[in-house]
């Protein structure tokens, strides 16, 4: 029985240097219900992360750490400044323990809107370590604020299985929560960008905007905004192009007391990874908190002209480019919203797309057995046409006056035409052409190193 194209390899492993390792890098038992933050480290330049469960790769999870939750072998790919994938050996990870009866909160006292006032809540006995839904340690803590009240009991006689309470609600304002309307990467200024619609009141003093800690769950004030300016927050300490964010809005009344936070939004962090030859493969964490009525599209860079490409239902969060014209891309996943998000001061702003961040990967993972390394890059290249006919031209913009030597060697390593030539400052072409259809390498050789370029002929 024979199933033709069933696997698709791409890269190399055979030389890579850098290396890639789990904790705990032993099988680990979790509690059920529970989860367990599984970390990757590694020595890689620029490392990009795919995690894997029983072979098969985890949409979205592309961060250094990962928090599974299902029992399964795990793994994650690392690869080296955009090539070279290395994965580890599996990981079991069983959930298998009985997590403790869940904590109870008793309260005492009261906040009250434009009165203040202090409210204890105490969980219950029988756990040995607690963790509060604020951060708080202690079995006890007292509130002054609106907020969402839980707290996480450990039990060290049970192998340290948790469970958490209900929830409590404390209101201290009189003011309705405000919504956020869509968080988005500015490609402007590369930082996250809050909207919400202004809701028209007397009674709000300011807008308040939380983000999530390192600690899940847990949220910390990073700014303000007055009623009476533009209802739009940049979080200028974002770093879109490293990972997403977590953002929930309050308000402030005019009382001083602060509402209770609202449903938080997500951003979407956009990874690409190089596929076979020069195609790319994208995957993004999904938007959490607009309305399930969207899809995304998938935009493409090239040559100053921004495209979209393709549009692709909401519940699926990777896509493979395979017609990408060069190495020369950058893409960018938005949301088309139902209807436009207005943020308000004295004029209107209406926004109607949200994006993830902007990203590429510009670099070709190649066969280590033709010889070649990856190298930075000094020259920029162009192969137009690719795949060709036979005749092509290498377009090299040179950033100085230099020597080059250019091979053109089949796949078995057959050397077809070999050259030296003196690049110009600026704007280079160089035609090539072969008689033969196939797959050849183009390689480059100057003073900074060694690169090589796939090349198809039809």
């Amino acid at each position: 029985l024979v199933k033709s194209n069933y696997i698709n390899c791409s890269g190399a492993t055979s030389n890579c240097n850098h290396t890639v390792n789990i904790t705990p890098n032993t099988p680990v038992n979790g509690c059920l219900g529970g989860n367990i933050l599984l970390t990757c480290n590694t020595n890689a330049t620029l490392p990009t992360y795919q995690w894997n469960i029983n072979g098969v790769t985890i949409g979205g999870a592309t961060q250094p750490t990962y928090l599974a939750n299902i029992s399964g072998y795990y793994s994650v790919t690392v690869y080296n400044n955009g090539g070279c994938p290395v994965t580890t050996n599996l990981l079991a990870v069983n959930f298998n323990n009985t997590a403790p009866q869940a904590p109870t909160i008793i309260s005492n006292g009261s906040v009250l809107a434009c009165a203040g006032g202090t409210q204890t809540l105490t969980a219950s006995s029988g756990f040995s370590n607690y963790l509060w839904s604020n951060g708080a340690t202690t079995q006890s803590i007292n509130v002054t604020q609106s907020g969402y009240y839980n707290v996480t009991g450990t039990n060290s006689l049970n192998s340290g299985c948790q469970a958490t309470s209900q929830t409590i609600e404390i209101n201290a304002s009189n003011v309705l929560a405000p919504e956020i309307c869509m968080v988005t990467v500015d490609t402007n200024t590369n930082s996250n960008i809050i909207v919400w619609e202004k809701p028209i009141t007397q009674d709000i003093d300011s807008f308040i905007v939380f983000k999530e800690t390192y600690q899940a769950g847990i949220y910390r004030r990073i700014g303000a905004v007055d009623y009476a300016d533009l209802s739009e927050f940049n979080d200028t300490a974002s770093q879109p192009k490293v990972h997403a964010d977590r953002y929930k809005l309050a308000a402030r009344d005019t009382c001083g007391g602060i509402t209770l936070p609202s449903a938080f939004h997500k951003t979407m962090h956009l990874q690409v990874n190089a596929g076979i030859g020069i195609d790319r493969n994208l995957s993004w964490s999904h938007e959490e908190g607009i309305s399930s009525n969207y899809y995304y599209r998938i935009n493409r860079l090239h040559q100053n002209v921004w495209t979209t490409i393709d549009s692709i239902q909401n519940n699926i969060n990777t896509y493979s480019d395979l017609n990408v014209p060069d190495i020369n891309v950058d893409y960018i996943v938005e949301i088309k919203l139902p209807q436009p998000c207005t943020s308000v001061k004295n004029i209107q702003a209406a926004r109607v797309r949200c994006t993830s961040n902007g990203t590429t990967n510009k670099t070709i993972a190649v066969p280590d057995d033709v010889g070649v390394e990856e190298l930075m890059k000094v020259i920029n290249v162009n192969i137009v046409p690719n795949p060709s006919n036979g005749k092509f031209n290498l377009t090299l913009d040179a950033y100085e006056n230099q020597m080059v030597t250019l091979g053109l060697i089949t796949i078995t390593g057959q050397v077809v035409e070999n050259k030296e030539t003196s690049l110009k400052f600026g704007k280079n072409m160089i035609p090539f052409e072969v008689s033969s259809s196939g797959m050849y390498f183009l390689i480059m050789k100057n003073k900074n190193g060694t690169e090589t370029y796939k090349v198809v002929v039809e």
